[in-house]
């Protein structure tokens, strides 16, 4: 499959794996039965800042989601302390197997990075 974006080589780490997840995202629109996902509800930190320094590491270009709505809360607080909206909205989406590859970054917050496939909208859902 290929990548939404162009990664790093060797990357994502091996330990990735395809999976059927139920998580949580942080997005900068509120939810309704008519909401369709896009592409700007999934940007890594590669896309939003491309002239970081960190932006060039793996784990920049893959998108942040949580096992739990407490993680994705807590995650939107501490980016706001920070002076960094990521959005004032969390969505409950199921991920499926041909959406990317998923590794759980944090076991303590519940983060977890998915590297995306091209067509990944495809294999998302609320």
């Amino acid at each position: 499959m290929d990548y939404k974006l162009n990664l790093p080589v060797g990357r994502p780490p091996e330990k990735a794996q395809e999976q059927s997840l139920a998580l949580f995202r942080i997005v900068t629109r509120p939810s309704s039965e008519a909401y369709m996902l896009k592409d700007a509800d999934f940007l890594s930190h590669r896309e939003l800042e491309p002239e970081n320094k960190q932006g060039k590491a793996c784990k920049a270009h893959a998108v942040s989601l949580f096992d739990s709505l407490e993680g994705a809360q807590t995650m939107a607080v501490q980016a706001m302390s920070a002076k960094r909206n990521l959005g004032n909205y969390i969505v409950r989406l199921h991920v499926y197997p041909n959406a990317g590859k998923c590794i759980l970054s944090n076991a303590d917050s519940g983060h977890f990075s998915v590297w995306l496939y091209r067509d990944y909208l495809n294999h998302i859902e609320l």
